[in-house]
């Protein structure tokens, strides 16, 4: 009884602090924003240095909204998230602040009208050039949290799931490079989108790794939760975050070689930095396809986080580093 009533009266305590107490569990400022303005800026940077061949690295003050666009879709996913899976993760998840009722399902829905309301102010200061992809973007969002309107066919489907919600990755991609050329960054022509697509991919992989890497465990520490490992197999589910990983390198590996030619725009290192990454990748999941037990299931996460933050702060202070940076206060 003391159980129930625990779940169903939260602590006598304010709104800002219940809000402190979510994010500090679920979106940690101090981790989530650095990540945000890494993940804005390490493609942003890399856009530049492919389509400028000299001269340092330029930060606008227009970009700094766009890292915060980043910043506040991020934190809107979750909260949707949160908002779309509150009764069931009650269940799988009862230790958790929104489960055990210390945070209120209104200060969710709070969160969710700040980041509706804060985002198309940041945008609509971009301009016309921007605010199309934004407007892709904000819609997206929004048909995620309502499950793409086929919630019955999508909900019970995680396959599916990640097909119709991942795609926002590379459409913030796409963003952030709509906002570089719209700050003069680079010069873009039509030809060039052979390149643009590979950048695109090598962004997304990681991201679309990550979130099958959280979701397989071996076979006796599967539960009532829902994971690929379940669904697919551990060594399928293992193998498909690795070609996914593969196929980012061999993006990179892409994007390094138009760069050759164009006379190394800046230093090679950052890609030894991604393949000392994979070849940890590498070796975790080497060992959990030849034995998928629970002790080497542990370092799987980690090993395709390492990757992805490899990508997001090898180019983001690796760019810079090669090619100098320079700041434009203006919008």
């Amino acid at each position: 009884m003391s159980e129930t009533k625990q779940q169903t009266k939260p602590p006598a305590r304010s709104t800002a602090r219940r809000i402190f107490l979510y994010l500090a569990e679920m979106f940690p400022p101090w981790i989530n924003g650095p990540m945000a303005l890494a993940s804005f800026y390490s493609f942003y940077f890399l856009c530049q240095c492919q389509w400028t061949a000299a001269g340092p690295i330029i930060v606008t003050g227009s970009s700094s909204l766009g890292a915060l666009t980043i910043l506040f879709i991020l934190l809107f996913l979750r909260v949707c998230d949160e908002l779309k899976d509150f009764e069931a993760d009650k269940e799988l998840f009862p230790d958790r602040a929104v489960a055990k009722g210390e945070v209120l399902k209104s200060d969710l829905w709070l969160l969710f009208g700040l980041c509706l309301v804060l985002l198309p102010l940041f945008n609509f200061a971009l301009g016309l050039d921007v605010l199309p992809v934004f407007i892709a973007v904000y819609l997206y969002a929004l048909a995620m949290y309502k499950w793409f309107f086929l919630k019955d066919l999508i909900s019970k489907n995680l396959i599916l799931a990640v097909l119709t919600h991942n795609p926002i990755v590379p459409l913030l991609s796409y963003y952030i490079f709509c906002i570089a050329e719209r700050d003069g960054v680079l010069v873009f022509s039509s030809s060039d989108w052979q390149l643009l697509v590979p950048l695109i991919l090598g962004f997304w992989g990681p991201s679309l790794a990550w979130e099958v890497s959280r979701k397989i465990r071996a076979a006796e520490q599967e539960t009532e939760y829902v994971t690929y490992s379940k669904i697919l197999g551990a060594r399928p589910a293992a193998a498909l975050v690795l070609l996914l990983l593969t196929g980012s390198l061999a993006c990179f590996a892409w994007v390094l070689a138009v760069d050759i030619e164009q006379g190394w725009t800046y230093s090679p290192w950052i890609f030894g930095v991604l393949v000392l990454a994979y070849t940890l990748v590498l070796g975790t999941y080497g060992l959990f396809l030849v034995d998928p037990s629970s002790a080497r299931q542990k370092g799987l996460r980690g090993s395709a986080e390492i990757y992805m933050l490899a990508v997001y702060l090898g180019f983001t202070v690796g760019l810079p580093v090669s090619r100098g940076l320079s700041f434009e206060v203006g919008f």
